[in-house]
């Protein structure tokens, strides 16, 4: 036996993986898991608490409940609040020993993807000053100071920051999933270092009293460095899989421990560079660690298992639950795909010594031809046995269906789409049309829709020998004025039109530089003479300058009485704005807004916000949008509209909002909506003659029509009968466009 052994084991403490753990004191520690979970454990009297149950969010596009899974702890000491972060970018605070809390005491937000670290630090000296800090997926990271945002980190190139450690009360450091480490100085970078890592690096840790600091990754490796020269120092080597999780040992400064994807846990000499113990689990991967300050090690693993290890004799499990424990570990199981083949050793490597205590070796045994692994007890100059090298569950059972949710599958897929994330479940049937099922996961997951083809791709390459549908939905770029194309068809009908959603990106940059200098003359609040020196070159490239353009749209939206500007920049970014919240600020500003051109840009800018590929279609799919939405639209009456210049381009972007409205339908089979859009086309829109006599407004809210008779079979059935499409067929059928939607519907 090694140096640590089995203190605490909690079997499915959690439903799903554990991916953070975090000391209270030394008998209390806290995870947090996948499965929604925040659960505080009494490790004197085995006992648990569940202080928060997050139970997901439902997205209004699908119907289906998204899970928000819990990634990240931390303990803020000085106020008893544990803090966790979220697939959705939240960070929430719970008092810590209080159980079944329904809402957070304090709710942080400034992240829009996956918070992945989390910690806390108060350890300036006087202890007045204590920072929580964390990273997130969205390539950001923020210092907080009373539980306000202090710095805001962004790294240059958008890619994810796994961890953010405190150097001091202004200095910060990161590492990121390029491989790079950097140093902050407040919210500026101090010293970027790249590729001090083969791979993706996962976590840091800093010693503020030896001045190290020490980085994990994907390649395998944990290496120590110096904090001052920025120099290496060291490199572990004993890993033989991603390594998820390394800190300093709070008891013993000479003591590294890390934890990965090989099921591992080990323990490292500083001085000498080698490991002095490697604790294998039952699990697949050990997510997450915790250094106890009294010399335990907590782990988290994908088992959803907390276990708890100790190098005190006097903290150590009973004979029979230890020998249980090594026999569950003799009998697990290691994907073959963690394997890489140069690890697989002659089974003559089992007959003689090993070089170290706890070394792992992969060999096949060949009597039966099986893989298995094999630990080396320096104590007792033994190879034990701790597992078979099996195969994934790919190539088993492939004509049984699979339950998931209810529903019988032909396939269920783990699929981890960024920088090895947890793995998402991807229902299939092999009769459906891949990218159909592509779309459906990303929307149940609230991913990012660029994932379309890369998920299509996973799907052809993991069905093998079966037929599959695999044409594309068809992904046309159509102009923000011209005809819908309704010509592109592979089979004997054009409906539904879904190929893609139209937008009113396109503007004129001299205009509006024209308008801000005009205005900012006028107005009695006026923007800096550098913001408007800089505004000609933040238009030639919106999507690179969102930050830049999204501040003078609040300010004029703030500030100035004449708040068209504002608007009109905002339909222009709409695309590209980092978080829905940006885009919530201006809508009912813009509706309240006695200015129909305001209104006009407000429904123009939520047209564009369909192409936001972030956070688009769960905004815009959201029920308690859509229904305001369509319900507080109104149209000017014959007095205003005589003395509004852009009256029909008012009725075309409602037309618009409408056509997107009708895609999404198609694509997701969002019932609830479609009766909502239904009733506005049919009972309100279509009524105003002003609909019918814009042509483009009229052929956008017919294919919308016909859009949703395609999910909705009684709205064709009645389609003859409704005076609106009667009206139009009088009017249009003469025109080819109109003619091929008319002869589908009626």
């Amino acid at each position: 036996m090694g140096k640590y052994h089995l203190f605490k084991q909690f079997e499915s403490a959690h439903k799903s993986d554990i991916k953070a753990v975090t000391e209270l004191t030394n008998n209390f520690v806290a995870t947090a898991s996948r499965d929604g979970f925040l659960k505080v454990w009494d490790l004197s009297k085995d006992q648990n608490i569940t202080v928060f149950q997050d139970k997901g969010t439902v997205n209004m596009t699908t119907g289906n409940t998204i899970p928000n899974y819990l990634n990240s702890l931390c303990f803020d000491e000085n106020n008893q609040i544990l803090f966790v972060g979220a697939n959705d970018g939240s960070i929430r605070g719970f008092p810590s020993f209080e159980p079944n809390n329904l809402e957070p005491i304090i709710y942080m937000k400034n992240h829009n993807k996956n918070v992945c670290s989390l910690s806390f630090t108060n350890d300036f000296g006087d202890e007045t000053v204590s920072y929580i800090c964390s990273s997130s997926w969205d390539g950001t990271a923020t210092i907080w100071e009373d539980y306000k945002v202090k710095y805001h980190l962004k790294s240059d190139n958008g890619i994810t920051i796994w961890d953010v450690k405190v150097i001091d009360e202004e200095t910060f450091i990161t590492c990121s999933a390029d491989k790079s480490v950097t140093i902050w100085k407040k919210d500026k970078v101090f010293k970027k270092l790249d590729f001090l890592h083969e791979d993706v690096i996962r976590a840091i840790d800093v010693n503020i009293d030896t001045k190290e600091f020490v980085t994990c990754g994907n390649d395998n490796m944990v290496k120590l460095w110096d904090l001052e020269t920025l120099k290496l120092k060291k490199i572990f080597q004993g890993h033989t899989n991603f390594v998820y999780s390394v800190k300093f040992s709070k008891r013993d400064s000479n003591t590294l421990l890390s934890c990965g994807e090989d099921r591992s846990l080990i323990i490292w000499n500083i001085e000498n560079g080698t490991s002095s113990d490697i604790v294998l689990t039952p699990s697949t991967s050990v997510w997450c660690l915790e250094s106890i300050s009294n010399g335990d090690v907590a782990i988290g693993s994908s088992d959803g298992s907390l276990r708890i290890f100790s190098s005190n004799a006097g903290r150590i499990a009973s004979e029979d639950e230890i020998k249980i424990y090594n026999q569950s570990i003799k009998e697990s199981t290691v994907s073959e795909s963690t394997i890489n083949e140069k690890d697989i050793k002659p089974y003559e490597t089992i007959l003689k010594p090993g070089t170290k205590d706890g070394q792992v070796v992969m060999v096949k045994n060949p009597q039966n031809g099986i893989l298995e692994a094999f630990q080396y007890d320096l104590t007792s100059a033994n190879w034990n046995k701790v597992g078979d090298v099996v195969r994934g569950n790919s190539s088993k059972d492939k004509n049984k269906k699979i339950e998931f949710e209810g529903k019988m599958y032909d396939f269920v897929f783990d699929v981890a789409l960024e920088d090895n994330a947890p793995s998402l479940k991807l229902p299939f049937n092999v009769n459906e049309n891949v990218y159909n099922a592509a779309e459906k996961f990303i929307l149940r997951n609230n991913l990012n829709l660029d994932y379309r083809e890369q998920i299509a791709k996973f799907i052809l390459d993991n069905t093998a020998g079966h037929k599959l549908a695999t044409e594309a939905p068809i992904n046309n770029n159509n102009s923000n004025t011209g005809a819908l194309n309704s010509s592109n068809t592979s089979t004997g009908t054009i409906l539904p039109i879904n190929n893609s959603y139209l937008n009113f990106t396109q503007f004129k940059k001299d205009a509006l530089i024209k308008g801000l200098l005009k205005f900012n003359e006028q107005e009695a609040s006026t923007l800096d003479e550098n913001i408007v020196a800089q505004f000609d070159n933040a238009l030639s490239s919106p999507s690179s300058n969102v930050s830049f353009l999204y501040t003078v749209c609040e300010f004029i939206k703030d500030n100035w009485k004449s708040k068209i500007l504002a608007f009109d920049i905002l339909r222009i970014i709409a695309p590209y704005l980092p978080s829905s919240e940006n885009m919530k600020d201006f809508i009912w500003v813009g509706f309240s807004s006695d200015d129909w051109n305001v209104k006009m840009m407000t429904i123009r800018a939520l047209v564009n916000a369909f192409d936001n590929k972030e956070w688009g279609l769960m905004l815009m799919g959201d029920i308690e949008i859509y229904e305001n939405l369509l319900n507080v639209i109104d149209i000017p009456n014959e007095h205003e509209r005589k003395n509004m210049k852009q009256f029909n381009n008012y009725i075309l972007a409602i037309a618009t909002l409408c056509f997107n409205y009708s895609v999404l339908v198609t694509k997701f089979q969002k019932y609830e909506l479609l009766h909502v859009l239904s009733d506005s086309i049919n009972l309100k829109f279509s009524k105003d003659e002003a609909f019918i006599e814009n042509e483009e407004a009229a052929y956008r809210l017919l294919v919308a029509f016909a859009n949703l008779s395609c999910v909705e079979a009684t709205l064709k059935q009645f389609a003859k009968s409704i005076v609106w499409i009667k009206i139009i067929k009088e009017k249009y059928s003469n025109v080819e466009r109109f003619d091929v939607i008319l002869r589908e519907i009626m």
